[in-house]
């Protein structure tokens, strides 16, 4: 008791060291009278002995007196706003104490109080000096230790305007300009939040307006540090206020104080977690958050209020913090945005755990206003929804059900915005760990008990007091819905199935954005490592039993899941079932057609997903819409379809029918307008054939996974795609270095297990990569030119490409016996058609080799030409004309390799081309059933003959004589303009004529090959080319689509007349499979 009477005395002594008699009268009621809104100057004789006082050592030495005296003060409780003691005695003489200090007091309580508000006020001005921030500061202080002093109700010491101005003393924290942007970055974090609040016509003057005063009173570093520990020292004397003094009466102020220190807290942008859990210096913004908080916890208490309201205050102002809207902010950067957001949601499960059931209806009110106002941009939507999910952790589980049911009806608000973020809470509930339903308090316990914020002043709060009970539930239970919903029972809610019926539901959402997070969270849920996410995903897609989805009251069974449960029956575990496979994947091939592209890649995500998730997912139909949408116009689709096929196929890599898919659908991408598409298309050849070769003999080389490149290999020959492959390989062969390496693996594969794919292999590469050392492929052809039907003709074939692509580098001393071995077989037209094209230009290409670019190799190409030509001409003339039985099949293939041989021929050598051959094979194309036995025809025709008529044969030829009869006489025309003259009106009008594809397919190649070189010729026929878009054949007009359009893209066609309009027709016909083409 006497230390306390000295502590006070000491107080009074320094109080009137102020000189508070000298004051004018006039000046204080004019202030009184404005109620603390403005204030003038001091008056002239008050300020002269103002400057004479050291007034800073002054306000340090009366609040640090009244520090010591109030922390021997009790603290109050809510019943009679004094801490109960055990006597009687003890009390009368505190009382008495207090009113003697507010008796000797009272004559200048007034002009303190007005003296208080002149220092303040103009601490808080923005031209303030650093003497009169602090003034301002100490001001504050005094006036809350004042408070603090038990009567100074009875005194009217608390004014709302002055209290209010106090407070705000604690916003000069927003001057250091703490968190604060790079310019790029400030102005765009200023742009991105304001949309969220209200723009006035003169916003961007005001804003340049504060901008300049901004910069003129930036802080040096040691003013802001003094400006801060200042500032904590006036949080901490307003904490012994919190326990000394109630904010009951005035619910303004509380309001106004809960907001003001929701604002200090934004003062700490760089760690969140350090906050709560290590100790602060006294001039750090740290410290200046953790006191704010301390405050804030302080005022949770019964003697300010029932604690559900205050808690209430408290989620209304920290709202726009968890939402990254901070107001008054927004110059913030987002990282430091982030930062406020974490410490603020730390704050409510601290408030959580400290104030328990008392604050669960202001969270549970938080939740839903985070909901509902949260920005409508991807990055606030995702940060707000970690948030909720965060705080949902800390709540006991009767609560949780109760946010759930109202997450259900959410789920179905009006607003598409709420029906997305509500998507992304779930998206982030399902990865937390499913709740039990045993009660809250096992769930608490497993939460990390955070320790009780407390600061160096300690305080107590008596919490068993009895409180009233707030009745009535928030307005937020009545949300507008797109569709009448039933609440869900609370039974079952608990599972994460129940979160998977929603997303279910939404998944056919009106809005594409929706429905698009629907299903990606759809695609998320199929590769999820959850064990309940996992068995419900295997109970649609992997169980035999063909679960349908039903309900109690919905009977039709339908994917969209509007209610699960009636609100008034009892369920079962086993009746919340899901939609089966074939309705999901029905549901996902509509969705891969939608009109909104970010639905359609969610869509095909989900298909990709689920055929990884089970092979018997893995259908033809699945992978035709896969394969669809390689063409997709959106380049999004497109770049995903190359990235799903190829990852399809790596995961099943022994299965056919994705090999093919992936071979027809990705490959010709490579042709893709778009860079990036040919790029994925490169980055999938070499993950999955270049990157995955290994040296024979390898021990891994016959693993799935390792056996694929040939599989591919094997497919692409079968689908014959080699000219996609080959501009993969074009751009390839410019990307990678490990090109040569890729060479040498696939050579010492020749005669093993993949020698046929080997070959196929290194006759691609070396068409871009050169192969120096190529005595291999001499060496190979040597030993098996002899006997092709050991290889195949088609493994020669290969190997006959390798050398004419590296003809340059064949060894001088073997250059001449290739020649001989390479010409053997041609002269004796011993080797099959499908091998004469190639070795006649590897005989060609290596007499250049040997003879150099100029007359002399066309001598020696001539040298060895005629004869065969000569022999082609012979054998034509005895088969033709001289003999009379029928041909059998071997004279007939016999016959076939000469005619072929005679084209390839005389390309390299027209002069040696006569007219008997033209007439010949006029003969053969041209013959009509019956002709052979009518005499008056021409006879054997000289090699010089002028009739201008084909002759008659012995013999009926076969359409494959007669289609290749037509190429040969097109490769001879084109080198013979008078000959092409006569036969190119023959052939237009045997194209009309005739109804055989392959003959139509020949005259085709011909006549567009005619349209290169003798345009004026063939333009006027190409109407009838142009109408085979109209053969009910499909090659045949596949075939005229492809040669019209090459020639529309050479510009030897222009697109006017008759032409146009058979386009436009095949353009509007599916059936013509355009795609292919």
């Amino acid at each position: 008791m006497a230390d306390a009477a000295g502590k006070m005395q000491q107080v009074l002594e320094l109080l009137s060291k102020f000189s508070l008699n000298s004051l004018d009268s006039e000046w204080t009621k004019s202030v009184i009278d404005a109620d603390f809104t403005e204030v003038g100057d001091l008056p002239s004789n008050f300020e002269e002995h103002h400057f004479s006082t050291n007034l800073s050592g002054l306000f340090s030495a009366v609040n640090n007196s009244f520090r010591h005296w109030v922390d021997l003060l009790p603290n109050l409780t809510d019943d009679n706003h004094r801490m109960s003691n055990s006597t009687l005695t003890t009390e009368d003489d505190d009382d008495r104490l207090h009113t003697r200090f507010w008796t000797e007091l009272s004559d200048d309580l007034k002009k303190l109080m007005t003296l208080l508000f002149y220092y303040c006020y103009r601490g808080q001005r923005y031209d303030a000096r650093e003497a009169e921030r602090e003034f301002g500061i100490q001001a504050a202080s005094l006036y809350f230790l004042v408070l603090c002093v038990p009567g100074s109700n009875a005194f009217r010491v608390f004014h709302p305007v002055m209290y209010r101005k106090c407070m705000e003393t604690m916003r000069l924290a927003t001057k250091l300009q703490v968190g604060a942007a790079s310019p790029k970055k400030g102005r765009h974090s200023t742009t991105a939040r304001a949309s969220q609040r209200r723009h006035q016509e003169d916003q961007m003057n005001t804003e340049a307006e504060e901008e300049e005063e901004s910069e003129a009173t930036m802080l040096t570093p040691s003013e802001a540090t003094k400006l801060v520990r200042s500032l904590n020292v006036l949080l901490h004397d307003f904490l012994r206020l919190t326990v000394r003094f109630s904010l009951k009466h005035s619910p303004e102020s509380l309001d106004e104080t809960i907001s003001i220190l929701i604002e200090v807290s934004c003062s700490e942008t760089n760690n969140a977690a350090g906050i709560f859990v290590e100790r602060h210096g006294p001039a750090t913004t740290t410290a200046l958050a953790y006191n704010s908080y301390c405050s804030l916890q302080s005022l949770c208490c019964t003697i300010h209020g029932q604690k559900k309201k205050i808690v209430l205050l408290i989620m209304k102002h920290i709202l726009h913090n968890i939402l990254m809207v901070p107001r008054g902010l927004s110059d913030l950067s987002g990282r430091s945005l982030n930062v406020i957001r974490e410490h603020s949601q730390i704050f409510v499960k601290y408030i959580l755990m400290q104030v328990k059931e008392e604050a669960y209806d202001g969270v549970y009110i938080l939740i839903q206003h985070l909901c509902l106002q949260v920005p409508d941009k991807a990055e606030f939507r995702q940060k707000a929804a970690q948030s909720v999910v965060e705080i949902l952790r800390f709540l006991p589980t009767h609560l949780y059900v109760r946010l759930i049911k109202w997450f259900f009806k959410f789920s179905h608000n009006e607003k598409a915005g709420h029906r997305l973020f509500m998507l992304e809470v779930i998206s982030k509930m399902l990865g937390e760990v499913e709740r039990s339903a045993e009660g809250s308090q096992k769930n608490l316990e497993e939460v990390v008990q955070p320790r009780r914020l407390s600061t160096d002043t300690e305080y107590q709060e008596n919490e068993n007091s009895d409180e009233e009970q707030v009745e009535g539930e928030n307005s937020f239970c009545a949300v507008p819905v797109d569709h009448p919903v039933e609440i869900p029972h609370d039974r079952k809610l608990l599972s994460h199935k129940f979160l998977l019926s929603i997303i279910f539901s939404r998944c056919r959402d009106s809005a594409a954005s929706v429905r698009s997070k629907a299903l990606t969270l759809l695609a998320e849920c199929t590769l999820s490592t959850n064990r309940t996410i996992m068995l419900a995903m295997q109970q649609i897609f992997v169980n035999n039993k063909p679960l349908m989805f039903t309900t109690p009251h919905i009977t039709s069974n339908n994917i969209n899941l509007e209610s699960p449960v009636q609100e008034n029956e009892e369920v079962e575990e086993e009746e919340l079932k899901f939609p089966n496979a074939s309705l999901v994947v029905s549901m996902l091939r509509r969705r891969a057609l939608d009109d909104k592209v970010t639905v359609r890649k969610s869509a095909l995500q989900v298909l990709e997903n689920l055929m990884k998730l089970h092979n018997d997912m893995l259908t033809h139909q699945n992978l035709a819409v896969l394969a669809e949408h390689c063409r997709d116009p959106a380049l999004l689709i497109r770049k995903q379809m190359v990235v799903s096929l190829t990852t399809l196929l790596e995961h099943y890599p022994e299965h056919d029918g994705i090999t093919t898919t992936w071979i027809k659908a990705v490959l010709p991408l490579i042709l893709d307008p778009e860079v990036k598409v040919q790029e994925r298309v490169i980055e999938g050849v070499d993950q999955l054939l270049f990157q995955r070769l290994l040296p024979a003999g390898h021990a891994q080389e016959h693993t799935p996974g390792n056996l694929l490149p040939w599989n591919i290999l094997t497919t692409l020959t079968k689908c014959s795609y080699h000219k996609f492959f080959n501009k993969v390989l074009l751009h390839w062969s410019k990307m990678d270095n490990s090109r040569f390496q890729v060479v040498n693996i696939v050579k010492c594969h020749i005669g093993q297990e993949h020698n046929e794919e080997a070959w196929t292999l290194l006759a691609m590469l070396s068409g871009y990569i050169t192969i120096k050392n190529v005595a291999f492929a001499v060496d190979y052809f040597e030993q098996h030119c002899q006997n092709t039907a050991e290889v195949g003709s088609y493994t020669l074939l290969q190997v006959l490409k390798v050398l004419s692509n590296s003809m340059k580098h064949v060894p001088a001393d073997r250059a001449e016996d290739l020649h001989q071995q390479l010409l053997l077989p041609l002269s004796s037209f011993s080797v099959g058609a499908e091998l004469i094209s190639s070795m006649m230009d590897a005989v060609t290409l290596l007499t250049y080799t040997l003879h150099g670019d100029d007359i002399e190799s066309q001598k020696a190409i001539e040298k060895w030409v005629a004869p065969i030509l000569k022999a082609c001409d012979e054998h034509l003339k005895e088969v033709l004309f001289q003999r009379t039985d029928p041909l059998d099949a071997a004279r007939e293939e016999k016959l076939y390799r000469y005619l072929f041989t005679m084209g390839e021929a005389a390309m390299l050598c027209p002069q040696k081309v006569n007219k008997r051959m033209f007439l010949m094979l006029q003969s053969l194309i041209f013959h009509q059933q019956g002709q052979e036995e009518d005499d008056s025809l021409p006879t054997v025709p000289s090699t010089q003959t002028q009739c201008s008529q084909p002759t008659t044969i012995t013999f009926t030829p076969t359409i494959r004589l007669k289609a290749l009869s037509v190429v040969t006489l097109g490769k001879m025309c084109l080198q013979h303009e008078e000959q092409a003259k006569r036969i190119i009106p023959a052939l237009s009008r045997l194209l009309s004529a005739t109804t055989h594809p392959a003959i139509k397919n020949n005259i085709l190649f011909t006549l567009t090959d005619m349209c290169v070189r003798y345009a004026t010729l063939v333009d006027p026929l190409m109407d009838r080319v142009t109408a085979c878009l109209r053969d009910p054949h499909p090659q045949v007009h596949r075939t005229a689509l492809t040669l019209l359009i090459s020639l529309l893209q050479e510009d030897y066609l222009k697109l006017k007349g008759s032409f146009f309009y058979r386009i436009l027709q095949v353009c509007r016909n599916r059936k013509l499979l355009l795609i292919s083409c």
